[in-house]
């Protein structure tokens, strides 16, 4: 039992070269099988015909008249199988190897002229030429493959910048209509004082390297030759009813240019933030140097925290929030305002995205510290004990408390808390918030009645604000009598 190869010559450069035939050029049978004649135009041959110096097929089989004058050729395009017929003309249909132009025509007719491979008219015709089951397996083969790789083409163009003495990558990869990739076509890169050529893989892609030596754009063509066409092209007939001409072998170029980058370095750091205060808003600078240009990127702006005490700054953390602000030319911006309710150490990230000739540029940093104000009340006794309650201070807060103790005065509107009436001292010590209390203090009258008055000092420490209770606040006033 004889095996059956299904293999398929493709068009040569030489048979780019074919020229359409002058109008009144007559055709000839160029490669296929002879076969019993008739008054259609499908009759005595399977295969291709030379119409002038372009390989032609006749689109037609039923036509009833034959012509040998045509009108000049012109590109169709139209449904699916317009495309599929285009490609099978395209890439098999120059090729002078009978079995194969057999196939082309009968593909065509199926296609285009409305004759399906499996019809009687082309089993009867294909009987005829001996080899009909080789043409058959070849027929079947291109149209399955018309529906993957019929076009139009269409190429891909994906660039990666590098920075100065890299390399600036262009990958190139060209797919059918279907999204199949197409392999074996030439693609040619020009830029850069170089010209790069290469061949398309199995994955319809191929890659090219450009020295990256001084920031900026360079202007790369790309070109991707002998493309199969998804259009057909058609001589039409100058005698009605006359079959068309499909010319074979027509190919394309698939055309474009593309920017490949070099890009710098910028560099961005963030200011050491000052002391902020809970309850209002929390804001640093941030610095942009050694960009390229003057391009709008983003910067996000990230800030860590609360801490209890100062930590190496870690940005891959999770941040307390973030907000986003727009940067363009070197120079110092502040950053969005960011509300905090919480005392503690905090630090800022920064990352700044990349563009056309700037990468992307990060850090971490500017640590700060943001700060409590602490609250008092106090409750003078009448045994002139002093309680009083302490709230807000920062977590960890652990001070030692001055009281002051100001008199006498003979009246409550005189009361002044000058050093001069400075009476006593006494020190509490505070363990974060709580009720605290001094010990008693013996206070004489002089005269009928007098009056004292307290003060409670809480020092600072990193996150709490130092506070002092108000001169004649609420329940810092004993009036004393005398006995």
């Amino acid at each position: 039992m004889r095996r059956v190869w299904r293999v398929l010559a493709v068009g040569s450069a030489l048979t780019l070269a074919l020229t359409l035939a002058p109008a009144h050029a007559a055709s000839s049978r160029w490669s296929g099988y002879a076969i019993p004649g008739g008054k259609r135009a499908d009759a005595g041959f399977v295969g291709a015909y030379l119409t002038g110096k372009a390989v032609t097929y006749r689109v037609d089989p039923a036509a009833k008249k034959r012509s040998a004058r045509y009108k000049p050729a012109r590109a169709v395009s139209g449904p699916p199988n317009t495309a599929r017929a285009a490609w099978v003309l395209s890439k098999y249909g120059a090729v002078r190897i009978a079995d194969q132009a057999a196939a082309v025509d009968v593909v065509t007719h199926a296609l285009l002229g409305g004759q399906s491979l499996g019809s009687k008219r082309t089993k009867k015709r294909l009987a005829a030429t001996g080899r009909a089951k080789q043409i058959r397996a070849l027929a079947k083969t291109m149209l399955a493959d018309s529906k993957l790789y019929a076009g139009p083409y269409r190429m891909e163009l994906k660039t990666k910048p590098a920075t100065v003495g890299g390399t600036m990558r262009l990958h190139v990869i060209v797919r059918a209509a279907s999204g199949k990739p197409a392999p074996k076509l030439a693609i040619t890169a020009v830029g850069a004082g170089t010209a790069a050529r290469a061949v398309t893989d199995s994955k319809g892609s191929v890659r090219f390297g450009f020295d990256a030596v001084e920031p900026g754009y360079v202007r790369v063509r790309v070109k991707a030759a002998g493309v199969p066409s998804h259009r057909v092209t058609m001589r039409e007939p100058k005698t009605k009813g006359a079959t068309r001409l499909a010319v074979a072998g027509k190919k394309r170029a698939l055309k474009a240019t593309v920017r490949l980058a070099t890009q710098v370095v910028p560099r961005t750091a963030v200011v050491a933030a000052a002391a902020a205060e809970v309850g209002k808003p929390v804001r640093t600078k941030f610095t942009l140097s050694n960009s390229a240009d003057s391009a709008a990127r983003l910067a996000t702006l990230r800030l860590f925290g609360p801490y209890s005490q100062a930590v190496t700054p870690d940005c891959t953390a999770t941040p307390f929030a973030q907000a986003t602000a727009t940067v363009t030319a070197n120079g110092t911006y502040s950053t969005p305002d960011f509300s905090v309710k919480r005392a503690g150490w905090y630090y800022w990230g920064s990352t700044i995205a990349g563009s056309g000739l700037n990468t992307p540029t990060s850090t971490c940093g500017g640590s700060g510290a943001v700060r409590t104000r602490a609250t008092l009340s106090t409750d003078v006794q009448p045994n002139g004990r002093l309680k009083f309650s302490v709230a807000k201070t920062a977590p960890g807060y652990q001070q030692t408390a001055t009281i002051r103790i100001y008199g006498p005065y003979k009246k409550k509107a005189n009361i002044g808390c000058g050093q001069a009436r400075l009476k006593k001292t006494q020190k509490v010590l505070i363990k974060g918030n709580g009720k605290y209390r001094t010990p008693k203090v013996t206070l004489s009258a002089e005269g009928a009645k007098v009056w004292y008055a307290w003060r409670v000092t809480l020092p600072k420490d990193p996150l709490t604000i130092e506070l002092t209770s108000k001169c004649k606040a609420p329940g810092s006033m004993l009036k004393v009598k005398k006995n």
